[in-house]
């Protein structure tokens, strides 16, 4: 794999990661919006599907150095 492979594939996954964020947020809010939880509940979802996401972005950037420093330049 080369770094130019490498950087877009870390781009491709903390987008996906963004969309199921999004998604997530919208189906906690929605289930609030109609009734079915309490909002406190629904607050602390949230802050915790945030928090997953910052975690998992942070671990993947660090793979994706880690990764990124053992391939080689290519000479030119």
């Amino acid at each position: 794999m080369t770094r130019v492979q490498l950087i877009f594939a870390f781009i491709c996954q903390v987008v996906i990661r963004w969309g199921i964020l999004r998604i997530g947020i919208l189906v906690i809010g929605w289930s609030w919006y109609n009734g079915e939880g309490d909002i406190a509940v629904s607050c602390m979802a949230s802050v915790i599907l945030v928090l997953v996401y910052i975690l998992l972005f942070i671990y993947e950037a660090i793979v994706t150095y880690k990764e990124y420093k053992k391939i080689e330049k290519p000479e030119e």
